[in-house]
């Protein structure tokens, strides 16, 4: 972001293209939130379910998947240590504090484009689809495409080796507070507007046929309709 940071507010339309995104870890966009958000958004919490194996998996985690990780091994304290607080089979929130937290933004971009479309397709999941709750919470981001994977609702896989030692099931361990009331898994984030893609599935991971996509967004954006050409 900072890089680009005079290109960016060269442009008062932006696209963002999360199609094919499977997702990784929430701190990777909050970059891009100044720019694209008002004030405050809302913020739902987690809860973990405390097990002895899921205690231990998260205990091992850092060493498997960051080692030498700070950041890692302090979450992961944490959470171990909350997991511990409660009996087992329960669940207990990932953070103190109210379920849904009202977050003020620290500092807003200094100018931020007018109107936004993230294109989305069925491959964003996870943390992508994290990404798409948050800034659909904007008067100026428009969800575009098709419905998200629906990949959410239970996250933070931890690894569990099983008996043969040959395989390694990877398992959630926590859940949204979202639920029940506000379900992704059952059908993904639905998009503002839909965007039909191809049906072959080999022409819609075709690169042209996303590149066109894009320009059919863009023309709407700048003014024009967002109908495919053949239609027009």
């Amino acid at each position: 972001m900072t890089q680009r940071r005079q290109e960016l507010i060269t442009h008062s339309n932006w696209i963002i293209d999360v199609r094919g995104n499977d997702g990784g870890d929430d701190g990777t966009y909050q970059a891009l939130l100044p720019w694209l958000l008002a004030d405050e958004r809302e913020d739902i919490g987690a809860e973990w379910l405390a097990t002895p194996a899921n205690i231990e998996a998260e205990r091992q985690f850092c060493a498997l998947y960051a080692p030498g990780d700070k950041d890692c091994e302090e979450m992961s304290a944490e959470a171990v240590s909350r997991m511990k607080s409660v009996a087992a089979g329960s669940y207990v929130q990932q953070e103190s504090g109210p379920v849904i937290d009202y977050l003020h933004a620290e500092k807003l971009a200094f100018r931020r484009p007018t109107r936004v479309v993230v294109l989305v397709d069925r491959r964003c999941a996870s943390s992508c689809e994290e990404f798409l709750l948050t800034v659909r919470q904007s008067f100026t981001v428009k969800l575009v495409g098709q419905p998200s994977r629906g990949s959410l609702d239970y996250s933070n896989l931890r690894p569990y080796v099983l008996p043969s030692g040959e395989r390694v099931l990877r398992y959630a361990i926590s859940r949204s507070e979202r639920l029940p009331d506000l379900p992704v898994d059952l059908a993904g984030v639905e998009p503002d507007v839909y965007l039909p893609g191809p049906a072959n599935t080999e022409v819609r991971a075709n690169a042209e046929t996303r590149a066109n996509e894009v320009l059919q967004v863009q023309h709407w954006l700048e003014g024009g309709s967002l109908a495919p050409k053949i239609n027009q």
